[in-house]
């Protein structure tokens, strides 16, 4: 619609989509803003969410300011179906993230736990036990490698003492 700047309606195009929210809210909707040298944005809400309208006023020159609604009904529902989709698409991608870091910690841990049972098997009394680690971090590899040389000093020293005391 277009308005002169004490809020008299000159002429206006058929509303009857937002009419039900713009006639609770007549008064603040005809009212033109006292300073209007740049175009103003309102939001106009109403008891019923479908009535809401957004709505900005521009001076178009000589007093007359053009005021241009848009209903938010269509808006409104597409940005919660958006924020449906958004959160489907976070918990999904949070089972993932932690699918991912199950079996990544799995694949980590197989090495420590290779070296414990050799650990506990050498405990037991089998010095001939080895750790070996197929694939593997480097770090494990290394621990395994590290553990398999002192086995070695280890079993090397048990069999000198043997034959000494033999």
């Amino acid at each position: 619609r277009i308005a002169n700047r004490e809020g008299t309606v000159l002429a206006a195009s058929s509303g009857t989509r937002w009419e039900p929210a713009l006639s609770s809210l007549e008064q603040r909707s005809v009212r033109v803003p006292d300073s209007i040298d740049h175009p103003i944005f309102e939001t106009l809400r109403n008891e019923n969410p479908e009535q809401n309208v957004r709505m900005v006023h521009a001076l178009l020159g000589r007093g007359v300011v053009v005021q241009v609604f848009h209903g938010l009904h269509d808006s409104e529902h597409l940005l919660a179906e958006v924020f449906y989709v958004f959160l489907g698409v976070q918990v999904l991608l949070l089972i993932m993230a932690v699918a991912g870091t199950w079996y990544a910690i799995g694949r980590t841990m197989a090495g420590v736990r290779a070296v414990t049972h050799a650990a506990l098997d050498i405990e037991a009394g089998d010095l001939r036990r080895r750790v070996s680690i197929g694939r593997g971090g480097r770090e494990i590899r290394e621990l395994a490698d590290a553990f398999n040389k002192m086995l070695d000093k280890v079993a090397a020293l048990v069999g000198a003492l043997k034959q000494v005391s033999d």
